[in-house]
């Protein structure tokens, strides 16, 4: 046990029973966070401010002496009795910082910053390897840098600041993934393979394009008129792989195949001798004069032939 006069009198004095081992909140160590009975200090004591605390996480031991000087600068306490310990361990508290703060200062310098100057954007912080830790206190939270990473589209490395009680405090990397958004076409309702799609099947969506979605068709591409090749369910976004241009001929349809050049036309019927979808080109064989012939496929059962002079069939 220790005992520390902070005056050379003795009478009438206070005496504050310090604590062997304490955690203080903030940057700063006050009285009352030293005190064994917080009861025993004067009014407006207890906020005191006696010595900078440690690191949040970290622990300091700190002698009686010390907060014996350190309390020689309030002219009221000089009339104070420190008894304790001779030295006194103090940590620090620190708090998990929330990932929520982490997206929010992310979403807030993406917003600003110009490289997404004008893009609507999705941002995904990933949740770091290690709980991040901070004091207590006015915490703030921005983004000092980014760099993005080599060969991993909208994939970047953003640094973080940490502040509190307006201080920086420590700093941090966290991976986060810009997405575009973009508008793209979804299912209005749930639909079976092999449905030709009307303007009812569909409607447009903004949604982020992430890796799942880099397919999704957007709304500048037309998707009426177009093959399902699977069924969606309803709310699903459309992707390519999905769509197919319809079946135009099947084996043995008689197709109606037209040429042109300049003023001349011609048209013919031709059997289809395979399976065929909108732009293919499938081998048909003409009715009248029973040769084949290669035919692109422009609608069902309607295609056309490069015309070069005279052909078969007949002038409209």
């Amino acid at each position: 046990m220790a005992l520390l006069v902070l005056t050379a009198r003795a009478d009438d004095k206070k005496v504050l029973n310090m604590l062997s081992q304490t955690e203080v909140l903030g940057s700063h160590i006050r009285l009352e966070e030293l005190v064994a009975d917080k009861t025993a200090l004067p009014a407006a004591w207890g906020d005191r401010v006696v010595l900078k605390a440690p690191e949040a996480g970290k622990s300091a031991t700190v002698s009686l002496l010390t907060i014996a000087y350190a309390l020689q600068k309030y002219p009221d306490m000089g009339q104070v009795t420190l008894r304790g310990t001779e030295n006194t361990v103090i940590s620090r508290a620190a708090v998990p910082l929330p990932m929520d703060r982490i997206r929010e200062a992310a979403e807030a310098y993406v917003r600003a910053h110009e490289h997404w100057s004008g893009d609507s954007v999705d941002v995904v912080c990933e949740t770091p390897a290690r709980a991040i830790k901070v004091p207590v206190g006015k915490l703030s939270l921005q983004v000092s840098s980014f760099e993005e990473e080599t060969n991993r589209p909208d994939r970047y490395r953003f640094q973080f600041n940490v502040r509190v009680d307006d201080t920086i405090v420590q700093t941090f990397q966290v991976p986060v993934r810009v997405f575009p958004i973009r508008e793209v076409w979804v299912a209005t309702r749930a639909l079976s393979r092999g449905h030709v799609l009307t303007a009812e099947d569909v409607q447009p969506s903004f949604m982020p394009l992430q890796d799942s979605a880099s397919s999704a068709v957007g709304v500048g591409d037309p998707v009426i008129g177009l093959e399902l090749s699977r069924g969606i369910k309803a709310g699903q976004t459309l992707a390519r792989p999905m769509l197919l241009t319809p079946l135009c001929a099947q084996k043995g349809d008689m197709i109606l195949v037209q040429a042109a050049k300049g003023n001349l036309s011609i048209s013919l019927q031709a059997k289809a001798l395979a399976y065929g979808r909108r732009g293919d080109r499938i081998q048909c064989m003409n009715e009248r004069t029973k040769r084949r012939i290669m035919v692109q496929l422009t609608n069902i059962k309607e295609g056309s032939v490069d015309f070069a002079g005279p052909s078969e069939g007949t002038q409209q």
